[in-house]
């Protein structure tokens, strides 16, 4: 928890609350990875769609349900809003404001503009969400509580239509890495303001291209983690570039590639190829086949000749693996000891040299990784290539060695891959450099549970769901996600699908989950209950909806039986861009940094995935959704990635007002005028 204070039991009473899922959200695939909007129910089927079953709610058990729910729920009403109910942890944080309006509730907090997104919601009809909010709550002897939290508002309506109130919810999301990181940079600016920094030389516009094509996320497939880093030490884009391909018959492709050059021509000659290899190799899985289409482009297209390419095929279950070598290292085995040792190379030169390819044959252990990467990682100024690769050899040891040593908050594979580009020796990278490596892992045992359905089991089935997902490195939204969707399908059976029986004919509910070939999870919930459609005007029917929204397949069968939901969902892993900088070779990360004044926030440094939540928050903080005019100066600005690009769409989405400042040459207006957002190239006045 991030809080800000000078005592610990500052902490407001809801913040050791567990984990909750989230209400009221769908699933939107960006181009960086997988986010969520909230949702109340289908536009189709404004009422919702049918549930498992249909009972009349018993208001008692709404009541007590609304009370203890695991997040700060608030419900208001009215012209302007007033607060008609708030649970128990909203009270904790807040005290009892009932019947307050909502502005006097809130006068004591510094809520970034809260009251006003709720007013629009209520004026609008139209949901809101926002991740990791900043928030500053009145703490215990007046120290202030800063936290940072996922919040969901949006409208709730009467038989008629019309908007009837406006419900918020607030989720504590100040253990995640985004949120930790924004508070981290929030304190360092805090509370003396930093003059600007400098303005940093231009990088070059292709960055943040090459960032759009290299895959939004790794597959997350049976018995095999994995994790992927791109570091570009200079700024500036080439044509290093990776990919994870699952095929039908449960093996994984595994590819990094090496264009020559940099620049706009690289990265072109880049997403060419990797297309060009996507497609053939999912027809039959043959590497051979792939990269000879490749060698024969490359013979018609000289920036293409001369690429190198490391592919292989890997076969979980067995361990199998076939790779082929085109002018390029070989893949790296790492036992479940830290040894590294180098597979031999397949044979074959550099594609549109003319070379044929073969494959060449290994089995991985299970607990053993396999490294593919670029020559970068190898190479060192004023050190021969047999030094360099023998270095090779004592940093893959050495990483997997710190990873061992440190906290164990992430799967091993990220953070060997993390250590690889750490440290002393990740700062001589001179070239681009592109890491993949997988583990080869045991089976996951599918999850069955068969609990009585009573209220008890939906504690039970989260918990014992999560940690089945724990191991197989999922984002934390597909994580949620699946919480979810499987918490609206048991609840639908706790409270709907024995109604009516006494406790000793009620049934049980059973869940059942498993990992599916091409890294789908596969989730069922069942009854032996009856089917009752849902009541007109009851309000009910709506959990079916959002699980609909939520994953990307849902079938419902019930009949004499009972009724059994069966959810299919492809979540995804994550991987990170990296950006240093371009005097000395060094590899580590121009930060980005945020510099307030009146009427103008000057944002510097690289803009990527791991700042745009920070730009984000303190977009909506200075705006407070639009109130106040503010003009961004983004001429120090080096490198604007599209996580940092969506934030700025987001906020001028929101405030129309917004100003943007990027001079003629700056790397931020180039950006600007690929994706024709407007801005200024001078202060006026």
């Amino acid at each position: 928890m991030a809080f800000r204070g000078t005592t610990a039991d500052a902490k407001p009473p809801w913040a050791t609350a567990p984990a909750p899922t989230v209400l009221g959200f769908s699933r939107c695939v960006t181009p960086r990875g997988t986010t969520l909007a909230p949702t109340y129910a289908d536009e189709r089927h404004p009422h919702g769609w049918p549930q498992m079953s249909g009972a009349a709610p018993d208001a008692d058990a709404v009541l007590a349900a609304f009370e203890h729910v695991p997040m700060m729920v608030a419900v208001c009403e009215g012209d302007p809003l007033v607060v008609s109910a708030h649970n128990a942890l909203a009270r904790g944080a807040f005290g009892d404001r009932t019947g307050l309006p909502l502005r006097d509730a809130l006068a004591d907090v510094a809520s970034s503009g809260i009251v006003e997104h709720m007013e629009r919601v209520r004026d609008s009809g139209t949901p809101f969400t926002a991740s990791s909010w900043p928030f500053v709550l009145p703490g215990a002897d007046g120290v202030a509580v800063e936290l940072y939290a996922d919040v969901v508002i949006y409208p709730y309506f009467a038989d008629d239509g019309t908007v009837r109130g406006v419900a918020a919810l607030a989720v504590d999301a100040s253990a995640t890495p985004a949120s930790q990181a924004a508070a981290a940079r929030a304190v360092e600016a805090s509370p003396e303001p930093r003059p600007r920094a400098a303005q940093q030389g231009p990088r070059d516009l292709v960055a943040a291209l090459q960032d759009a094509m290299l895959p939004p996320g790794l597959p997350v497939v049976p018995q095999l983690q994995m994790a992927a880093r791109c570091l570009l030490p200079a700024g500036e884009a080439g044509g290093d570039w990776y990919d994870v391909i699952p095929l039908d018959d449960g093996r994984v492709v595994l590819c990094v590639g090496d264009v020559v050059g940099h620049g706009v021509a690289a990265t072109v000659v880049m997403g060419e190829l990797r297309a060009l290899f996507e497609e053939r190799v999912r027809e039959d899985g043959d590497v051979v086949a792939a990269l000879e289409l490749l060698c024969r482009r490359a013979q018609r297209s000289l920036p293409a000749r001369g690429a190198t390419v490391c592919a292989a095929v890997v076969e979980p279950a067995k361990g199998a693996v076939r790779y082929v070598t085109a002018g390029h290292p070989p893949p790296l085995v790492i036992d479940a000891h830290g040894r590294a040792r180098f597979l031999a190379p397949s044979g074959g030169g550099a594609l549109g040299v003319g070379h044929r390819f073969q494959a060449a044959d290994h089995r991985l252990a299970e607990g053993e990784m396999l490294l593919l990467y670029t020559d970068g990682l190898v190479e060192r100024v004023h050190r021969s290539a047999p030094g360099s690769t023998l270095d090779l050899g004592h940093r893959v040891a050495d990483a997997w060695q710190r990873a061992m040593d440190g906290a164990p908050t992430s799967a091993l594979v990220e953070r060997v891959a993390t250590g690889l580009l750490d440290g002393p020796a990740g700062r001589e990278q001179t070239d681009d450099v592109v890491v993949l490596l997988v583990q080869r892992t045991s089976p996951a045992v599918p999850l069955e549970l068969d609990l009585p359905a009573e209220p008890e089991a939906l504690e039970v089935v989260r918990d014992a769901l999560g940690t089945w997902l724990a191991p197989l490195g999922i984002s934390r939204i597909d994580h949620t996600v699946l919480q979810h969707s499987v918490g609206e399908l048991v609840a639908n059976v706790v409270e709907h699908a024995y109604a009516g029986l006494p406790p000793e004919r009620r049934g049980d509910v059973v869940v059942r989950a498993s990992h599916l070939r091409q890294g789908v999870l596969e989730v069922s919930v069942s009854d032996r209950g009856t089917w009752r459609p849902p009541v007109s005007g009851s309000g009910r029917g709506r959990g079916l909806a959002m699980v609909r929204g939520f994953c990307d397949e849902l079938e419902v069968a019930h009949g004499p039986a009972g009724t059994e939901v069966c959810l299919r969902h492809q979540p995804h892993g994550s991987a990170e861009l990296l950006l240093g900088e371009a005097s000395g070779g060094a590899a580590r990360t121009d930060p980005l940094h945020l510099d307030d004044s009146d009427g103008e926030l000057a944002v510097g440094g690289v803009v990527d995935t791991s700042g745009a939540d920070l730009l984000r928050h303190r977009l909506a903080k200075r705006s407070a959704g639009g109130l106040h005019p503010l003009l961004v100066d983004l001429s120090a600005v080096s490198l604007l990635a599209s996580a940092g690009v969506q934030a700025l769409v987001d906020a001028l989405q929101v405030d129309q007002g917004l100003r943007l400042l990027a001079p003629l040459g700056s790397p931020a207006q180039r950006v600007l005028d690929l994706v024709e957002l407007p801005y200024q190239v001078r202060r006026e006045g």
